[in-house]
């Protein structure tokens, strides 16, 4: 009976284990699905999906990310400070070099919390356009020659200066004076001899040789066309110009006149004034902006006669005659000048 007893005890043990195992794997099990629908993906009552919670993952590899890009950022200021140092140090080595050291420290760059070098972008060069200067004075030198049916004279010296500008891209006006000298010998080789006197002075000039002084005084205006564009460098040009002019001509033997009997006709001179016309040619080239030369070529013509020949008489002097004579060739001779000037433009 007590075996009996004994047995059905340890039945009874057995089957509560067997049943206290049961439940606890069915609690495990419950627990492990509620932990499942806890941890999963969230649907509210309308059905909108919820955003998930970062995982442990994924914190790591932000993490990491971060850790990187301040690594990259300490290796770059590393870079930066070697690079300033060995800028440093060549710079004591080429002051040395230069300068024996005397010459003092250079600037130092200060190397405290030094940024990694940035790029920018290098603004867009705007090239300026030169200025085109419209105002101008150009002084010339150069040779006169008078050339008519009775005279062919060269000039000593011919000068001038003129004031022009620009009023279109192509069209100058300008302002001018001019000056022109010469020396001329009162011989039958340098001028023709057959004129008629009256009361005998056929052929007869007094005091044959004697050297006679020509000048011309002129103020022009003027105006050019320039062929090519205002920005080449080489601009030929045509024009024109109209001239007053004021000339004189005298002997040049301190006033020892015409003698004839024992009577002295003191000394001689002409003087005569006229209107011009020029036709011109030639051509600018600029070296800079504000200088440049010219080359000039014109041939003059006057439009009006100053010289009011008189007829001799029983006591006029006979070099005095020639003078007029002389002074009227010149002003009917054709008249061609070259020069060369410097263009100042402003």
């Amino acid at each position: 009976m007590k075996t009996t007893s004994q047995k059905l005890k340890v039945t009874a043990m057995l089957l509560g284990f067997g049943l206290g195992g049961q439940v606890f794997a069915q609690s495990a099990d419950i627990l492990e699905d509620t932990d499942a629908v806890l941890n999963s993906d969230q649907i509210d009552i309308d059905g909108m999906y919820e955003q998930p919670r970062e995982s442990a993952a994924q914190r790591i590899e932000k993490m990491r990310k971060q850790l990187e890009k301040k690594n990259e950022e300490m290796v770059s200021k590393k870079i930066e400070d070697m690079r300033i140092k060995e800028e440093q140090k060549l710079a004591k080595k080429l002051q040395k070099a230069f300068n024996g050291g005397n010459m003092g420290m250079v600037d130092q760059v200060s190397t405290v919390q030094a940024a990694p070098a940035q790029v920018v972008a290098a603004a867009p060069v705007v090239e300026e356009k030169e200025e085109i200067l419209r105002n101008k004075i150009i002084p010339t030198f150069g040779v006169t020659n008078f050339s008519g049916e009775d005279i062919e004279f060269e000039s000593n010296f011919t000068a001038g200066i003129q004031a022009e500008s620009l009023i279109t891209d192509r069209i100058s006006l300008g302002l001018g004076i001019g000056y022109t000298s010469m020396s001329i010998s009162d011989t039958a080789n340098s001028f023709n001899n057959n004129y008629n006197y009256n009361n005998g002075y056929n052929n007869t000039f007094g005091n044959n040789g004697r050297e006679i002084d020509y000048s011309n005084f002129t103020i022009e205006a003027n105006s050019k066309f320039f062929i090519t564009n205002i920005d080449t460098k080489f601009r030929p040009y045509i024009g024109g110009a109209l001239g007053y002019n004021r000339s004189s001509l005298s002997y040049n033997d301190d006033g020892n006149g015409y003698n004839n009997g024992g009577y002295n006709y003191g000394s001689e001179a002409q003087k005569n004034s006229n209107i011009s016309g020029s036709v011109l040619a030639g051509m600018e080239a600029s070296f800079t902006q504000n200088i440049g030369m010219s080359v000039d070529l014109r041939y003059t013509r006057a439009l009006t006669s100053g010289f009011n020949q008189q007829q001799g008489t029983t006591n006029q002097n006979p070099d005095q005659l020639r003078l007029e004579n002389i002074g009227e060739a010149i002003e009917d001779a054709n008249q061609i000048s070259v020069g060369a000037g410097l263009v100042v433009r402003f």
